[in-house]
């Protein structure tokens, strides 16, 4: 299984969108993964 990010360039995304949605689907890509590997997923407590 493999993933690849193209074309995010942050020095030319002045307001980050691009950077923060590749951020977040990179993040939802591997919580697909871990949970199809059987990842449980654990309350983390207060922040």
């Amino acid at each position: 299984i493999g993933m690849d990010l193209v074309e995010v360039a942050p020095a030319y995304d002045h307001a980050e969108i691009t950077a923060i949605a590749a951020a977040s689907i990179a993040y939802d890509w591997m919580a697909v993964v871990a949970k199809q590997r059987g990842a449980v997923p654990r309350p983390v407590g207060r922040i």
